[in-house]
């Protein structure tokens, strides 16, 4: 659905997932609504499991504003990670279809947030998984918080600052919110290995100039 403006509203990359759940507690206890942006690639295994946690939410935040949207990327998620696949394994010598997946995403997000007037998007990357996910890696977040400033939206990554999992679901548990991880799975989930230095940064380089592309294509109304 379509959000109306409000004066401190924050878009949470939603999954249902801990990491993005507790992003959302922490916006909320800030007093700033929210909303929680589910974006669909067709990458993942179809579940309504994470409208379980969307309830605990409204239950531990009876008095806080939240709404949810579901947005569309598979049109970018096909052309940013799969649609020059053979190219792109030649090059990095790696699985970077969950980076490519992340940068869809990213710019559907973006889209969404400059269609509903949103200056604030919060992910879920966390401390703990840096060193882990692609997309989590200090040069990614640096180019994902770049994307984001081009379209006038500041990029949060709270969760950036918690370095185990523990911590987040001790945190969890202090909003009342439960520990298990209500998220979708992935097609390619344990699909890939760590890439080669340099092989994030250059991969996200590359794929820029299609994410520009594909948010000036959905926002040109805007801006006339």
């Amino acid at each position: 659905m379509m959000a109306s403006n409000y004066p401190s509203r924050s878009i949470i990359m939603y999954s249902g997932g801990r990491d993005s759940s507790l992003a959302a507690c922490l916006e909320l206890a800030a007093g700033r609504a929210v909303d929680l942006v589910t974006v669909q690639t067709g990458a993942v295994i179809p579940s309504e499991i994470r409208n379980y946690r969307t309830m605990e939410l409204r239950h531990a935040f009876a008095d806080a504003s939240i709404s949810e949207a579901r947005v569309k990327a598979h049109g970018i998620f096909r052309r940013i990670a799969l649609e020059n696949l053979e190219s792109d394994f030649k090059a990095y010598e790696t699985n970077l279809i969950l980076l490519g997946h992340q940068l869809a995403m990213q710019c559907a997000t973006i889209v969404y947030a400059r269609q509903t007037g949103a200056t604030c998007v919060v992910s879920g990357f966390s401390g703990y998984q840096s060193a882990m996910y692609m997309e989590q890696d200090e040069s990614a977040v640096a180019i994902s918080t770049l994307l984001f400033a081009e379209s006038g939206i500041e990029f949060k990554a709270p969760i950036l600052d918690y370095r185990s999992l523990d911590e987040v679901k001790y945190r969890l548990l202090d909003f009342g919110v439960t520990t298990k991880s209500l998220e979708e799975v992935s097609l390619f989930a344990d699909s890939f290995s760590q890439p080669q230095p340099g092989a994030i940064e250059g991969y996200l380089n590359e794929k820029l100039e299609i994410a520009r592309d594909y948010i000036a294509l959905r926002t040109s109304a805007l801006a006339e």
